[in-house]
């Protein structure tokens, strides 16, 4: 799950996130409230993603507007790309890292951990 996130995260799609010094202590404490372990620091853009996704799955508030509007940026976008990378996952044969896509696309889209129940 880790390096599925990691993948996910460092897309080129979101490239065009910067960080910004303003937003890293805000960063710093959602990074303290997440579940899974993050490979890069949040100076890095695919940190920052990471973060600001576990926060969306977590339902943790975000006090910029800013980092507001890039979780939005970001959830929506990851799901859209989680279901492509499960497709070629599923193409190429790699069920299970099909599977590991398509936990984490199904988290995405219902927000919330790949370990909770949908009934929670």
């Amino acid at each position: 799950d880790v390096d599925a996130l990691h993948v996910l995260c460092s897309s080129a799609e979101f490239d065009q996130l910067k960080v910004r010094p303003e937003e890293l202590s805000e960063l710093d404490t959602l990074r303290k409230s997440s579940s899974v372990e993050i490979r890069t620091s949040t100076d890095d853009t695919a940190g920052k993603v990471s973060v600001l996704l576990q926060g969306y799955l977590n339902k943790n508030n975000v006090a910029s507007f800013t980092l507001q509007s890039d979780t939005n940026y970001v959830a929506q976008n990851a799901g859209r790309i989680t279901r492509a990378l499960f497709e070629i996952c599923l193409k190429r044969g790699w069920s299970s890292m099909a599977g590991h896509y398509l936990a984490l696309c199904k988290s995405i889209d219902r927000r919330m951990q790949p370990s909770q129940s949908p009934l929670r």
